[in-house]
């Protein structure tokens, strides 16, 4: 093969062999006739697509027409020339790749860069973002360290802990224990005289002291703010020449300091929940003296308390023969039986009207053994007669008690 040098034709740019254009025959040696029937090898573009098409048929040792439409004729091929060609656009695209490679890790390490700038600065700035040690790998990562939103939220807690703090000490100081402070003042005593029926409408002291005894109020108060109590109960004493005295004052001021015993026999409890809830217990019990004469004088307890969701409204009647020095079951009183729980029903819708739930929701026999407890009977007397009725609780979710007055209360005597 002769010497072959390579340029590409101003005209079609295709590639020229010794100095003639191998696509359009463009001659561009001195002139001079060409040797006939003289081949060279022959060379096709690299921009003719149908190259491989052209070298498989060589192979295939076919005569294919070429892109031109002339036949090539047979000869030697060297394809070793189409291959340099193809090692110089692969030696292009390679180049482009590495190019695009070192552009992305220059952009990578400049991304990292200002991360680790960024990071720097928020730690600067006394942010959460702080380094963490070496893992085994000896390369340093950077995490979010929570410790810090830890600390605030501790922080948050600890001041809604003192806020509630603050909250239940004034509850403690100024509600809870903001006790009345004219308990202990004197009550007004009004004269039997001036009580006049059909019904007696509200307690009231109705004492009358031309009687050979005397009638004293006495208190006892119990306002703990250690422990979350505060208690204010005023209790009847009697003083005088009568059988059994000192039996009877300790009884009632037993019964006058039931509810208070709770508090006074678990101290400990009510402290638990005071300091962790602010429960305080408050209970009131006042007493009065509804009627008294020589030989009778009856006491009526209103007791009130509240603690927590739970609560108490309820009255319970002393009464006392000061004759015999007795102090009177109430339930040795009247006969209580159905007829007189019917008869109860009606003086209660006339005295206290249809819409009451202590009577519309409970039935008879439960009416009956209202009246049959102790606990929950009320009996004492006034200056129409007999109060009569019954203390309840959780009844369509009321608690309370409900009374009528009779004036002919002696047919119900038991006795006679």
């Amino acid at each position: 093969m002769g010497n072959i040098t390579y340029d590409f034709c101003p005209k079609c740019g295709a590639l020229v062999r010794n100095g003639v254009c191998s696509s359009c025959g463009t001659d561009y040696n001195p002139s001079k006739e060409p040797e006939l029937y003289k081949f060279e090898e022959p060379v096709v573009s690299i921009e003719q697509p149908e190259t491989e098409s052209v070298e498989a048929a060589i192979i295939s040792n076919e005569q294919p027409y070429n892109y031109y439409g002339g036949q090539i004729p047979t000869g030697d091929y060297n394809p070793a020339e189409k291959k340099k060609t193809n090692k110089i656009l692969i030696g292009v695209i390679a180049a482009v790749v590495l190019v695009v490679i070192l552009l992305l890790a220059y952009i990578s390490s400049q991304i990292a860069t200002l991360s680790k700038q960024a990071i720097q600065s928020r730690k600067n700035d006394g942010s959460s973002v702080e380094k963490t040690e070496k893992s085994s790998d000896s390369e340093e990562s950077y995490l979010p360290d929570f410790s810090e939103y830890g600390e605030e939220e501790a922080d948050e807690s600890q001041v809604d802990q003192e806020a509630d703090e603050d909250y239940w000490d004034e509850y403690k100081n100024e509600q809870a224990f903001d006790y009345d402070e004219n308990f202990l003042e004197e009550r007004e005593n009004h004269d039997p005289s001036s009580i006049t029926g059909p019904y007696y409408e509200e307690f009231v002291n109705c004492i009358d002291e031309t009687v050979p005894y005397k009638v004293n109020r006495e208190f006892y108060e119990e306002i703990d703010k250690e422990n979350g109590a505060c208690i204010q109960i005023s209790y009847i004493q009697l003083e005088g020449d009568i059988p059994n005295l000192e039996a009877i004052n300790e009884e009632i001021k037993a019964e006058s300091m039931h509810y208070a015993d709770f508090f006074l026999e678990d101290k400990a409890k009510f402290a638990e929940n005071y300091k962790e809830y602010g429960m305080v217990y408050y209970l009131t019990v006042e007493s009065y003296v509804t009627y008294n004469d020589e030989d009778t004088i009856s006491i009526v307890l209103d007791n009130n308390y509240e603690y927590s969701y739970s609560g108490c409204l309820e009255i319970y009647g002393i009464n006392i023969n000061l004759t015999t020095g007795t102090i009177l079951e109430n339930t040795e009183i009247l006969n209580m039986d159905e007829a007189f729980v019917e008869e109860f029903c009606k003086r209660s819708i006339a005295q206290n009207g249809q819409d009451s739930v202590a009577i519309n929701n409970i039935s008879n026999r439960e009416k009956l053994a209202l009246f049959q407890n102790e606990n929950n009977l009320i009996i004492f007397y006034t200056p129409i007669g007999l109060e009569v009725g019954y203390n309840y609780s959780n009844v369509e979710g009321y608690s309370g008690w409900i009374t009528i007055s009779m004036e002919d209360y002696k047919q119900y005597l038991k006795g006679l």
